[in-house]
């Protein structure tokens, strides 16, 4: 008792210490983590997701292991050396080996046609890492090999995917990928693939019995990559074989301690090898102690089926620890490795891994565990990001802490639909690889399948473990919810024993994933995405039907990006956005999906719903959101330019609001389906022109393809005609019915545009689709030629209807098939006879029926060959007239005669070249009697239970019945369940033998069974029981021509001529309603897989219940037997349905594939499917039987080959030309979605994010804003194509495009505000303003306003040659001025930063909606000034074609006489003052110009000395005729508003000549008011006081005009057109400008003010002398008194003058008129005449010479500034004042 109680507590203890080492939370230090939330909107669908990041210091590894079991490798078969299937090998000749040695290519050519070395590969060598591509269409795989050395070595063979989705496979004996024939595949796509070969692994390979068999690690080792995802993506992948140390067993190993009774336990390196099948579901439980910290491998090798591993290392996990409860897991579809480090917890020497081997199915299994051999480490960063993201599955979970909820990913092939570790990279992307949450383990949305792009933009982040976590994902407006976002904050991250660091030690513990962040937008960044965006955009141009998809979700994968998200989110935080409900009559969805019933029922909400109604307007409250406005607070804090910026966010606004409702860029169905519907009915409605037509005489051929040579098979009753004509036939018919765009794009890219003539056209064609295949010579065969089978590598023929077969990728499905819904990947499987096989297909002539290949059972001729060439006769009687089938031979006869006298052979037609054998054939003396007995018919002439006749032999043992074997037939025990006796039937024994040797027996017949009982037993009790499943019913053929004629086929027996599932043909069926629903709203109902298949009227049932329980379970009994009258058929027994296309997401259904829905009769109308009967009838059609004579046929080639190897078409070639271009047309469509989607997005966002973050370059962001793109399209001559925009539409109408091209065209938006840019202010030197064109106005090339815009522009690139015309219609969104512009046009923008716009002169039309249309052509397109060099006379078709490029047009108002019209910056009162101005100032430009002729004469004639007077007339006259130059040209519009240097000449430099010549006066004024003498230097001071004042005066001038001319603004930033701009000064100019108003101001001021003062005192000296002098003296003082009182007050009002001018800056030309008049003229005049020089009243009697030589006493007293005259202090030294002495 004390015993035990020590051991319990021992025990306890134990378990307490576990408990508290297994519950101890490990907190990772030193590392860091935050995360982001984002939404996107990925192919339509919209997720929201968290992206995680936890930083470490240093990097990170994943834990490799290159282990084998402990083993002993066998000695190295020397006598017999491994086959070397290398290039070496088979160069050197690999069967060259000793006779007793199997040959080499044994184990290969008996399953193909082809030795190992006639296959493709490549040599690899060992430890060389190898990259390679298989392309998605011409190969679907790809073979390596590589040749093992001799050393006992183990192979680990790594596969990394970089793009695609890949399958590895391995073997040591040549295989064929495809067939998945290796030994060793690891057949999950999505995984960190690598497959591990031992020395001792047993299933390396197994022959045919099931025995495994190996020879390795010696010979050559085969290595298959195949493309699993062939026909959606290329495959790019890297390979690389390494080697393994293997490690030798230990000698006497010790024996292990199971540590728990149920587990058992292995010795480290120990294999296990169970050879029996372990039962499903099975979970074996082993266990693995160790005493150290140990890196673990656990790896098995599939056998019969695939097994996988789970393990635990916490003791108290064992009672739940199972597959579905465990740490650890490989999961991986066949082999399986599981890598672990694993430590003795603290303070223990030792720790116990138990683990699990579950069988997923019945299997054998092997297994090794071993911690040794070598391990390496891997940076998780070395890797391609698909291997490097898969290879992370496993390595970590996500726990919620508030409710223990815990989120895994061990297997992304499998089971990560919610958490998603990922490989690390600067811009954190969960998004790809695709989320498994949209495969078909999940939600299976087929658009997501083979998505496929190559990331290596995004490139790693070092010492990063990244992560995604899906909150939400909607399709089709269902929102599945996964994880709740509140619970982020207590959400954290637990490493798993899987990663390490670089010292090899664990990464273990757990982190909260932090907070979440939000990245700032940076632009830098953002451009980089952005570059990336703009080249996928441009490769979407050549995608193929596999790229197309990953170039759509890669560019929505470039917007989840940090570096583009953040901008995108930036700019949204901008926008106040609001909701608001209306009512309104709409098919949108009100449902809501909370409401299951009502939303999957309504077919406005769901597709799946369209099978039962249609979706009809009604009124509905429609919620949507409306754009309020911008965040002007955070906008003007955060961005650079806010007006621009408002208005960019206007813009994005309206794809923000397009993104989540009424999406006006989606591609419709229709538009989706056009190009490839008429494709797929082209294809298939000219397919019966490749085959020859029936005939009965010669003449039909001839007559039919016009050509004497052509005869009629009277075997089959086809024409014979070479295969070419039948080919050229086909290839002219395509050509003929195909819709124009795509045959000129095949053409085009043939480089056949110029073959004019179609017969030598479809020749060209013909030879350009060309490729060597297997051909009968006289026709099309089907079983000759390359074919195509639309299949699945899934076995899924038991459940469906046959497979669809054919000669190219367009055969359709003669029914709606449900197997091809969705459940497996169906794909075109290619299959062709090989040269060498094609060339030996043989039948043997003399052999009648068992000379084809038909009796051989195969198409190895080589037995039929020989068999024929043995002893053949010389002769033989019979005929040969088919050149495909056997030869009709009647040994009968011996010799000539009696065979050629009147014997004929009976042949009934039937239509076919597809057969090789006739059986039935006989020899007949009349030829009528053929023709009048015999003959065939298309239908058969009813139905009869046949198929099975066997005698039942009770088994002799009741409890373990078995059989034994009866003439060499064995049979397995069948229990009647009527009886509940087992019977061994046996079809070898008659029915007399059955009752007299056997006793007990019973002897059935299905003879014996009625047509309404055969296969089916409806009443057990009266005779019939279970043996009539055995029994089918059999056509009846017919043999009279009534009989044909009277008989009909309805083919309602489609459904009930096959086995399906346990479906028995001709079986009553129990229909139930379709519910199945591949995928929620985006698929039709089908029915269930595996358990149903569909019909017209519903599900039935592939096993077979009776009529009561299919009643009672809902079902309805479908056992009208097949319809005998064409009344029954298409009458009574079956009711009218809907029939349309099924165009379900879900699946593979081929392209118009048609089925019956359940809409009714209105519905089907209203959607235009079609209301019909579902089956028709087909009456019966006689076709007598023909006679041809018997020959006697010289023998002497026994052996006859029916086909060879050479050209012909390549009908999947020549499809696939078509269907390049079919989907060229599609992506075009896609590319005009994501345009017109992104484009304002995009190029707002490419503003704003620079604007708007702090790396941005400012204003300078908003310069090159692009016009958003509307739509792509690409017309062609036929059909014609309309293209509905915002106010108009643009046609392209039949012939609008030449008729050997089409093009493609991009069509955007240009803003009408562009052209309120052109508006400016003008500059305060001006004196006057000029006029402003309305809003919206354009100009000629003369600068003149001729009309302006009525709405936004149309922007249209061409780019390719060929547009003939187009119609543009737009609508009036700007009020008219008709007075003003009398006429509606149209025009295109000739310059844009001129506002230059051409009319075109349009003959205006207006179409039904009130919208003006133009037909727009070369003619007017180009101008009607530009055609100078064209001649007349030429009709050179290149030159009617609209020129290629860029071109905006817009509808306008204008003007009638548009290109003459000059411009006219004022109006015509306003000119008139102008030139008012000009002619004063010039008449007082001439009155001083007299007064310097006089001057010079004075100078010449007298030596008259320089006085400042000349100088003061000099300045005037300058002055008053560049003021005059400058209004006479005003008006004319020379002068522009903009600021040059020729301006300021004209305008700046007159008044600085203003100013000099006051100055001068004033300066002299100065000088005599504060003299009380007058010395001799009065007059030097005087000069130099002018000539300093006028130097600073000029200095300023230069300044001004340098400052002006070299700090001008650059063209001013209108926001690409968005905005009214004003043409604004620069900080210097500004600066000058307002130093120059204040110095004209403060001058003038100073100038009125001087004279004033200055004047005052002259005036009192004067008055104080007027009484001493004369009267002159008096008239010197009144002159003063004029100029002190006019000149001052004019300078003070130039000063008022000045200040109006620039602060008001009016606009009214008459305020400038006065104020020029009143401030500058009036004082110009006084100084003139007050200085008048020219003594002409005085002298009017004497000559011009006598008065310029007068000189008088007292002459010195005229001089101004004589610096001759000499006096004393008390001279009379005199100034001139008024022009008059003052002595």
């Amino acid at each position: 008792m004390i015993r035990k109680l020590i051991i319990y507590l021992i025990f306890f203890i134990s378990i307490l210490k576990i408990i508290n080492c297994q519950e101890e939370e490990i907190e990772l230090k030193n590392v860091k983590s935050n995360y982001t939330i984002k939404s996107v909107n990925l192919l339509d669908t919209d997720i929201k997701l968290v992206s995680g990041s936890i930083y470490f210091e240093e990097p990170i590894y994943l834990l490799e292991s290159y282990t084998c079991p402990n083993a002993t490798c066998p000695p190295y078969p020397t006598t017999c050396p491994p086959c070397d299937y290398t290039h070496k090998g088979c160069d050197a000749g690999y069967d060259n080996r000793p006779p007793e040695c199997e040959p080499c290519d044994q184990q290969f050519s008996n399953r193909f046609f082809y030795t190992p070395c006639q296959m493709v590969w490549e040599d690899i060598e060992v430890g060389v890492e190898t990259q390679g591509f298989i392309d998605t269409y011409y190969q679907s795989y790809k073979l390596f090999r590589f040749y093992a050395s001799s050393a006992c070595v183990g192979y680990k063979i790594t596969f990394k995917t970089i793009q695609g989705l890949g399958e590895i496979s391995s073997d040591i004996y040549p295989f064929y990928p495809l067939a998945n024939g290796a030994s060793r595949i690891v057949q999950s796509e999505e995984c960190d693939a690598s497959i591990v070969m031992c020395p001792s692994s047993p299933a390396l390979n197994s022959t045919y019995a099931g025995n495994y068999r190996s020879q390795y690690p010696y010979g050559t080792v085969h290595i298959g990559i195949k493309n699993v995802a062939s026909g959606s993506s290329d495959l790019i992948y890297k390979v690389l074989i390494e080697e393994i140390p293997i490690v030798q067993p230990i000698p006497s190993p010790s024996t292990c301690t199971n540590v728990h009774p149920d587990y058992q336990c292995l010795n480290d390196g120990q294999e296990v090898y169970i050879p029996t099948l372990v039962p499903v579901d099975s979970f074996l439980k082993y266990s693995l102690t160790i005493f150290k910290c140990e890196n673990i491998t656990i790896s098995n090798v599939i056998l019969e089926n695939d097994v996988d591993i789970f393990a635990t290392d916490n003791i108290l996990d064992l009672p739940n620890f199972s597959n579905l409860n465990y740490k650890w897991s490989s999961t991986f579809s066949l082999d399986d490795n599981l890598i672990i480090q694993l430590c003795p917890n603290k303070g223990e020497n030792n720790k116990t891994l138990f683990f699990g081997i579950y069988t997923f199915y019945e299997s054998d299994v092997y297994f090794f565990i071993s911690s040794h051999g070598e391990y390496r480490l891997r940076d998780i960063t070395n890797n391609p990001s698909l291997s490097g993201t898969w290879a992370l599955a496993g390595t970590s979970f996500l726990e919620v802490k508030n409710s223990g909820e815990r989120i895994y990913c061990e297997n992304y092939d499998a089971e990560c639909t919610v958490y998603l570790p990922s490989f690390p990279r600067i811009n954190l992307n969960p998004l790809y690889p695709v989320p498994s949450v949209y495969g078909d383990r999940s939600l299976n949305v087929p658009k997501f399948n083979g998505i496929a792009f190559n990331e290596s933009s995004n490139l790693v982040k070092e010492n990063t473990y990244q992560f995604g976590l899906i909150i939400s994902l909607t399709i089709d407006s269902i929102t599945y919810n996964f994880f709740n976002e509140e619970d982020l904050k207590s959400t954290v991250l637990t490493f798993k024993n899987r990663l390490v660091y670089g010292n090899g030690s664990l990464i273990v513990g757990s982190k909260s994933i932090g907070n979440q962040v939000h990245p700032e937008c940076t632009y830098g960044k953002f451009i980089k995405v952005d570059e990336i965006f703009d080249s996928v955009l441009k490769s979407i141009d050549n995608a193929t039907s596999s790229t197309i998809s990953g170039l759509r979700y890669y560019l929505d994968v470039l917007s989840f990006y940090d570096d583009y998200n953040s901008c995108q989110q930036m700019a949204e935080s901008l926008l106040i956005l609001n909701q608001t409900t209306n009512l309104v009559n709409t098919t949108l969805c009100t449902s809501s999906t909370s409401d299951a019933d009502n939303y999957y029922n309504d077919p406005c909400c769901t597709f799946y719903a369209t099978f039962k109604s249609a979706c009809r307007p009604r009124l509905q409250n429609i919620t949507t959101i409306v754009f309020n406005g911008v965040n002007s607070d955070q906008m003007n804090d955060k961005c650079s330019y806010p007006d621009c910026t408002e208005s960019v966010l206007n813009t994005f606004s309206e794809s923000v609001i397009s993104s989540t409702q009424f999406d006006q860029c989606s591609v419709s169905q229709d538009e989706q389906n056009y190009y490839t519907d008429t494709l797929f009915r082209v294809f298939r409605e000219c397919k019966p022109s490749i085959y020859p037509i029936v005939c009965r005489v010669d003449s039909d051929c001839q007559q039919y393809y016009s050509n004497s040579t052509y005869t009629c098979n009277q075997r089959n009753g086809l024409c014979i005609l070479p295969y070419s004509e039948l080919e050229l036939n086909f290839v002219r018919c395509v050509l003929s019915n195909i819709s124009t765009p795509l045959r000129t794009d095949v053409l085009s890219t043939l480089g056949l545009l110029h073959i004019e003539d179609e017969k030598q056209l479809s020749i060209e064609v013909l030879k350009k689709h060309q490729t060597n295949d297997c051909n009968y010579p006289f026709g099309i065969s089907a079983w000759a030629r390359k074919s195509f089978s639309y299949s699945t590598n899934s076995v899924t023929n038991g459940f469906c209807f046959p497979l669809v077969m054919g000669l190219d990728q367009t055969t359709p499905s003669k029914v709606y098939d449900s197997c091809l819904t969705g459940n497996w990947v169906y794909t075109w499987l290619v299959e062709a006879f090989p040269k060498d096989s094609c060339e030996i297909l043989a039948r043997c002539d003399w052999l009648d029926y068992q000379g084809t290949m038909m009796w051989y059972g195969s198409y190895d001729t080589t037995n039929l060959v020989n068999q024929c060439l043995t002893n053949p006769p010389d002769h033989f009687c019979g005929d040969c007239t088919d050149p495909i089938r056997n030869c009709y031979v009647d040994y009968s006869f011996s010799n000539q005669s009696t065979c050629e006298s009147n014997n004929y052979v009976c042949y009934s037609q039937d239509h076919s070249n597809d057969n090789f054998v006739d059986y039935d054939l006989f020899t007949v003396n009349d030829p009528n009697e053929c023709s009048e007995n015999f003959g065939s018919c298309t239908v058969n002439c009813g139905l009869e239970c046949t198929q099975y006749t066997g005698c039942f032999i009770p088994s002799t043992n009741q409890t373990h019945p078995t059989c034994e074997k009866i003439n060499n037939e064995s049979v397995k025990p069948w229990l009647d369940e009527s009886t509940s006796i087992w019977y061994c039937i046996y079809e070898s024994v008659n029915q007399s033998i059955c009752s007299t040797d056997y006793s007990n027996t019973l002897f059935k017949n299905c003879g014996d069974f009625s047509y309404d009982k055969c296969t089916y037993c409806n009443d057990l009790e009266n005779g019939c029981n279970s043996f009539g499943l055995f029994c089918g019913l059999s056509e009846i053929p017919c043999t009279t021509q009534s009989d044909c004629e009277n008989s009909g086929q309805c083919d309602d027996r489609y459904y009930f001529d096959y086995k399906i599932g346990n479906s028995y043909p001709y079986q009553p069926k129990c229909l139930y309603p379709r519910n199945t629903k591949t995928l929620l709203g985006n698929s039709l109902p089908t029915c269930e897989y595996g358990t149903q298949m569909d019909s017209p009227y519903g599900c039935f049932n592939l096993s077979f219940i009776d009529q009561v329980t299919c009643e009672e379970s809902g079902g309805e009994w479908w056992w009208k037997l097949p319809a005998t009258n064409q009344n029954e058929c298409e009458g009574t027994n079956y009711q009218p349905l809907c029939y349309g296309i099924d165009r379900s997401a879900g699946g593979y259904l081929l392209p118009l594939t048609y089925r019956f829905n359940e809409k009714n009769e209105k519905d089907c109308e209203y959607v235009g499917e079609i209301w019909k009967k579902p089956f028709t009838w087909t009456p019966g059609v006689w076709t007598p039987a023909v006679a041809v004579p018997l020959k006697w046929i010289n023998n002497d080639q026994p052996v006859t080959y029916i086909t060879e190897y050479q050209l012909s078409l390549d009908l999947g070639r020549f499809f696939t030309s078509f269907d390049n271009a079919a989907l060229s047309r599609t992506n075009l469509l896609y590319k005009s979605e994501i345009l017109c989607r992104t484009s304002n997005s995009k190029n707002s966002l490419e503003a704003l994010s620079c604007g708007c973050s702090a790396d941005g370059n400012g204003d300078d962001c908003y310069d090159n804003l692009d016009t958003p793109v509307l739509k792509v399209i690409k017309p062609c001559y036929d059909p014609s194509n309309t293209t509905i925009f915002n106010d108009g539409s643009l046609v392209f109408s039949l012939g609008s495009i030449d008729e050997s091209s089409c093009v493609s065209i991009s069509i955007g938006q240009i803003y009408k505000e562009t052209f309120l840019s052109k508006k400016v202010i003008s500059l305060s030197s001006t004196f006057v303003s000029f006029d402003k064109p309305d809003d919206y106005s354009f100009f000629n090339n003369k600068k003149a306003v001729i009309g302006k815009l009525l709405n936004d522009g149309l922007n249209l690139e061409i780019f390719d040659q060929g547009v003939l015309n187009f119609k543009i219609c737009m609508s009036q969104t700007i009020s008219r001025n008709s007075k003003k512009n009398p006429h509606i046009d149209f025009g295109y923008l000739e310059n844009e930063d001129k506002g230059q716009l051409i009319p075109l002169e349009c003959n205006i039309e207006i179409d039904e909606k009130n919208r003006y249309c133009c037909l727009i052509n070369f003619e007017n397109s180009n101008g009607f000034n530009n055609n100078n060099n064209n001649n007349n006379n030429e009709k050179d078709i290149n030159n009617n074609f609209i020129k290629i490029g860029k071109r905006s047009y817009f509808l306008i108002e204008r003007i009638s006489n548009w290109e003459n019209e000059n411009f006219k910056p004022f109006n015509k009162s306003s000119s008139g003052l102008l030139y008012v101005l000009a002619v004063l100032f010039c008449l007082l430009g001439i009155y001083g110009l007299l007064h310097l002729g006089f001057f010079t004469i004075q100078k010449i004639l007298s030596t008259e000395p320089f006085k400042l007077v000349h100088l003061l007339f000099l300045v005037l006259t300058a002055f008053a005729f560049i003021r005059s130059i400058y209004f006479f040209i005003l008006p004319n519009g020379i002068i522009t508003e903009t600021t040059t240097v020729g301006n300021y000449i004209l305008v700046v430099l007159p008044t600085f000549l203003y100013f000099t010549a006051f100055t001068i006066v004033i300066v002299i004024w100065y000088m005599l008011s504060n003299a009380s003498s007058f010395s001799n230097d009065i007059y030097g001071r005087i000069n130099m006081m002018v000539f300093l004042i006028n130097v600073v005066l000029y200095i300023v001038f230069i300044i001004i005009v340098i400052v002006y001319n070299f700090t001008k603004q650059s063209t001013p930033k209108s926001c690409g057109g968005r905005l009214s701009i004003n043409l604004e000064q620069t900080t210097p100019q500004n600066a000058v400008s307002i130093f120059y108003a204040v110095l004209q101001a403060c001058l003038s001021l100073a100038i009125g003010v001087a004279f004033i003062y200055y004047g005052r005192q002259i005036y009192n000296k004067l008055s104080a002398l007027s009484t001493k002098t004369s009267q002159t003296a008096n008239k010197q003082r009144n002159r003063t008194f004029v100029i002190t009182v006019l000149c001052g007050t004019g300078f003070v009002l130039h000063c008022i003058f000045i200040i109006i001018l620039v602060s008001v800056n009016p606009s009214n030309i008459i305020f400038s008129f006065v104020g020029l008049i009143v401030t500058e003229m009036i004082p110009v005049i006084v100084l003139l005449v007050t200085n008048n020089q020219i003594p002409l009243g005085k002298y009017t009697r004497k000559s011009i010479r006598s008065i310029v030589k007068m000189k008088s006493a007292n002459s010195s007293s005229t001089d101004l500034s004589s610096t001759t005259s000499k006096s004393n202090k008390n001279s009379s030294n005199t100034i001139t004042l008024g022009g008059e002495s003052l002595n």
